[in-house]
């Protein structure tokens, strides 16, 4: 978190703020679905683990993302833009398997690749929102 604080980004205030919070609202709504609603996930009752689920989903993985789209914007040539964005999702879905080894989410009717589908999907989500509000503010006049 600190890093993310302090190192210098590329996007303006507006953008990163924008994409944390749409990063927020996806995540909690894909984790929601998945353990609220159809059950195919459990999270552990235990309230440390149910403390650290917590933190991932609204802290650790929405600035790991805002980090990534700001990283994004510097890279040029769509061979990284694609390796790179490989790394991410590997990454991300690497948090949430540690999530499940260390018995903070129990995966019920669920497997991995489900996962994996769906860290892309958040990312393509969260990249048509960014490029819509980024012309907005383009219009508007709030960024050059």
């Amino acid at each position: 978190m600190m890093i993310f604080v302090l190192k210098k980004k590329k996007l303006h205030i507006y953008e990163n703020v924008f994409l944390y919070f749409v990063i927020v609202f996806l995540i909690t709504t894909y984790y929601a679905i998945l353990y609220v609603n159809i059950e195919v996930w459990e999270v552990s009752s235990k309230n440390s683990y149910f403390f650290i689920f917590r933190v991932v989903q609204l802290i650790t993985l929405p600035l790991f993302l805002t980090w990534y789209f700001n990283i994004l914007g510097q890279v040029r040539t769509l061979y990284i833009k694609g390796a790179f964005s490989l790394f991410v999702v590997a990454i991300a879905y690497v948090l949430e398997y540690i999530l499940v080894q260390f018995k903070v989410i129990i995966y019920k009717d669920w497997s991995w690749w489900q996962s994996l589908v769906f860290i892309v999907l958040i990312l393509l989500l969260t990249n048509l929102f960014y490029k819509v509000f980024r012309n907005i503010l383009r219009k508007e006049g709030g960024i050059t």
